[in-house]
Formats: structure tokens, sequence, C-alpha cells
């Protein structure tokens, strides 16, 4: 395992704040591109919003100091292997804009072998390590080849500049800025999208790259060729679409780089949400019919906080880019239209015009109310209550109230998952609001040392 790159990641400069639908508005994305034959580069771009670090009594001369923690996980192995911890402190005035506070944005950098992996994400304040967010994320990582021409992953980014030779930012590379795009959405106010991307293995080949959008519905609605020719082993290539004639809707970009005499292609792609408030998924016909069944009776008459509960309430199956992409949304009318596109991707719609996955999921959710409800928490929001709702009910459940030196703990069993698996919740600090110490489920906590966190000292 090689090890992650340090000091190349601070707060790297300081954004004007944006309307996000919890204090952090934490967004984060990554792009893998190529180091050796066993191992990948992988940039973590992530950007958040200030409020939840500052503490009420601060003053404008107030330290306000943030710790990020990356933590990676080998899926296979199910251990850690590495953790890294940045921090920086601002003055409280840095940070404050017009009503609001701003937005910080930066860059992670490491070095990863092949294998499958988990990278875990958390924001303290680091006065009081009071947890701010917490996110999780799997990641691929399979080496580019040397040999046959490959296209590295795809960088989705607010602005691509020629850097100047005095700039300093870690944003750099290749005598090119290119500031990332962590939430990967635009919007009718900047309909902009930029990319950059790296080529390999391409010298005195006579190649095509294709830059292909394709719409949620399958559709390709912009394809454009180019040939590449160069004496370099690798090239990059840098471009951007004007989005303003196309939709609201959730978009797959992809780049194809083909050699039609050898009869090969090789393809990288990118999904990115687009709200356009003058053109929206309504004007297709296509999906016309379906979308008022849905919408009428779901969605159209909800209100922005409701929109926010309902999107809260089903964030346990929305992707981390499906969450980036709503924390930007700041109108009832975009709130509502990618409701009505999440719900549609997950289920068919009834002849009642009802979501049957959208009323069961909600029924889960209601039943974890009541039957996990704590002093702290709703039941839907507690650990119990969010296994119940992704998995639903377990084969069996055995219950340790009064074990000795022990504090109250319970044991799930799902038979027929993954060939049988368990979850171990503990009720650590005797609210009643049970933790999740292990499980062997693919990508849930694994600690086969969870009875330790159990004995009462």
């Amino acid at each position: 395992m090689n090890k992650p790159l340090k000091h190349i990641t601070l707060f790297l400069f300081v954004l004007i704040s944006g309307s996000a639908q919890n204090k952090t508005g934490f967004n984060f994305d990554h792009t893998q591109f190529r180091v050796d034959s066993s191992s990948n580069l992988i940039e973590i771009y992530y950007q958040f919003n200030t409020e939840a670090f500052v503490e009420k009594d601060s003053t404008e001369s107030s330290i306000v100091s943030i710790k990020i923690i990356f933590d990676v996980m080998n899926m296979a192995t199910e251990r850690t292997v590495f953790t890294d911890t940045l921090s920086s402190k601002y003055e409280l005035i840095e940070l404050k804009k017009n009503l609001g506070f701003r937005d910080l944005k930066g860059v992670y950098k490491l070095f990863l072998d092949e294998g499958s992996y988990n990278i875990s994400i958390l924001l303290l304040r680091e006065k009081d390590s009071y947890l701010v967010f917490k996110t999780n994320e799997p990641i691929y990582v399979k080496p580019f080849a040397f040999t046959e021409p490959q296209i590295s992953g795809i960088q989705l980014s607010n602005s691509i500049t020629k850097a100047d030779s005095n700039q300093v930012s870690s944003f750099i590379k290749n005598t090119l800025e290119v500031v990332p795009n962590p939430s990967s959405s635009y919007s009718s106010e900047y309909p902009l999208f930029q990319y950059y991307s790296e080529i390999y293995n391409v010298a005195k080949k006579n190649l095509t790259l294709t830059a292909n959008l394709i719409s949620s519905q399958k559709k390709l609605l912009y394809s454009v060729s180019k040939a590449v020719r160069s004496v370099n082993e690798s090239i990059v290539h840098v471009d951007q679409i004007n989005l303003l004639k196309y939709p609201t809707d959730i978009y797959t970009f992809q780049l194809v780089l083909s050699d039609s005499v050898a009869n090969y292609a090789y393809a990288s792609e990118k999904q990115f949400y687009f709200y356009n408030k003058n053109y929206t998924l309504q004007h297709s016909e296509e999906i016309r019919e379906t979308s008022a069944k849905l919408s009428s009776n779901l969605f159209s008459f909800l209100s922005g906080e409701e929109c926010d509960e309902i999107f809260d309430k089903s964030k346990y199956i929305a992707t981390s880019r499906e969450k980036n992409v709503y924390n930007q949304l700041t109108t009832t009318e975009s709130k509502r239209d990618f409701l009505e596109q999440f719900w549609q991707k997950r289920s068919e719609v009834t002849q009642e015009g009802e979501s049957a996955s959208y009323k069961h999921y909600m029924q889960r959710v209601d039943e974890a109310d009541i039957k996990f409800k704590g002093i702290r928490k709703s039941g839907s929001q507690t650990e119990r209550g969010r296994v119940y709702i992704i998995y639903g009910n377990p084969n069996r459940v055995e219950t340790y109230p009064n074990e000795s030196n022990l504090k109250p703990y319970e044991i799930w069993y799902f038979d027929s998952m993954e060939g049988g698996v368990i979850f171990i919740f503990g009720d650590l600090y005797g609210f009643g609001e049970y933790e999740l110490l292990h499980s062997n489920k693919r990508g849930e906590i694994f600690d086969d040392t969870w009875q330790r966190k159990l004995y009462n000292y």
C-alpha cells in the first residue's frame, strides 16, 4: 500500500456561501488518474459551509478551528489501511459574508493500489471534537494500462484557466488551474459545463475522441468527435459545453476513445445534475404523462421544507452524488423536480399514480419512528431505524438487556442476506438509542472487538 500524499490539501480558498439544506452543505467528488502499473492517483474534491463550526458565543476575533479526517478501509480485508487528518484555523471575520458564512473548497490527493475501498470523511470542530458531518463513499481502483489507449476519470470543474508561472494553488496541474465542482451540479445561472481529463498511450496513433451527452432517458443529446494525434505518450483534454438549451435532468457525460483500424474503444463517463429553471423535464413529451401522475400525487404541492423533510428521510438510499446535488438546490420547484426524478428512477408508477417503492419506503420510515424512538432522535434517525429501513425486518433478534458488567445490546440476524449476516447494536450511553457496533454485511461497520465498547468499567 502506498502512503497518501501529505501536505497537499488544506482549505485552499474561501468562496461566497451558498444556500444549503444543512449547515455544512457538504459536497464531494473524486476522480482517478494514472500513476504506475499498480496504483492510481485519487483526487478527492470537497466543499462545505463553515457556519456549523462557529460557536454561539463567538466574536469576530474568535478563532474557528476545522478538522477533516480521511479514513480509508480495504473492503476485502475490512481493515483500515490509513487515516489522515487535516487541520486549519481562521478568524471568524474571515468566514463571514453578508448575512451568511463562506464555503471552503479543497482537494485531497492520495495513492491507492488496485482494490475496493470505502472512504470515510469526517468534519469536526477541532476545539471540542464536535462531529459536524460524516459521509462514506465506496471506490474501486483499477490501474490504467501502459499499452492500449485509455482515458482517466473525468474531473468536473467550475473554472479552467491557464495558470501563471508564479501562481500558488493546489488546483494547478499540467499548467492549468482546474477549480473542481464537488457538487457535480450546474444551473441555468451557471450553465457552462467544464471538464478536465487525461488521455494515455496515444503517441503516434490515429485515434478519435468522441464526447457524448446522454439524458436520464438514455437519449443522445450531444455528440462531437475530434481526431487525436500526438507525438507525446499522454495528453491533457479539456473542453466545455453550454447547457442552456437542455432541460432539467441528471445527465451522463461520456468520453469515448476509439481506433477504427484496431477495432478498439475505451470509455470514461461521469454523471452530473443540471437545473434549468426555464426548461424542465415537463417539456419532454415522452415522460409528460408519467411525470404528471407521480408529481400530481406526491410532490406538486409540497413546500420547500416538506421537500427537505422527504429527502432527509430518503437519504439512506440516496447516492453521495444525489445528496450533493440536492444540497445545491435553492428553489421549491427545483426540489420538487429532483424528488420526482429521484423516485422515478427507483420505481414504476402504478395505475393510481402512486410510486409503490416510495410508499413502501415511507411506510418503513414510519414504522421505524415507532419501533426505535429514542430520547434525542426519531426512530428513523437511529442506527436500528436505518438498518430496518434499508434491509427490512431481521429473521430473528437476540436481546441482552442485563448481561453482567455489560451495557444492553442486541443482535439482529438476516439469514438470507449474503449467506447470513448479523448486526450488533449497543446502548452505549443509556438513552435507548442503540449504536451499530459491528456487522459482517459488506459495506457496514466491521469491528470484531465490538464487545469492548459494552464493558461497564
